[in-house]
């Protein structure tokens, strides 16, 4: 249950890179493989009874390195978008400190 918005924010992420791969860069193929590592690191988490720091954190920065870079690529980087999406999963991350 504590794996919860980390897990709907993930598959947020997964079906926004999905749509996006069109694009044609390599941005949204980023931010999947990122949504994939979390992904695993939360079924280690599940399977193991403990949190694999490693796997979300590098997960989450694949995610918001693939975002930055999108809206670079795409010429218009809202910076605030990502600022919140940062908030975002330094929030969903805290259910998981309670372990």
């Amino acid at each position: 249950m504590n794996y919860l918005p980390l897990m709907i924010l993930v598959l947020f992420h997964l079906i926004a890179a999905v749509l996006s791969i069109k694009i044609g860069h390599i941005g949204p193929v980023i931010m999947i493989i990122g949504t994939l590592i979390i992904l695993y690191g939360i079924y280690l988490g599940l399977n193991e009874n403990r949190v694999k720091w490693w796997y979300i954190l590098v997960g989450i920065a694949l995610i918001l390195d693939s975002a930055v870079y999108n809206g670079f690529k795409q010429g218009q980087i809202n910076w605030i978008h990502h600022v919140v999406r940062l908030i975002l999963f330094g929030g969903s991350l805290l259910p998981l400190l309670y372990k």
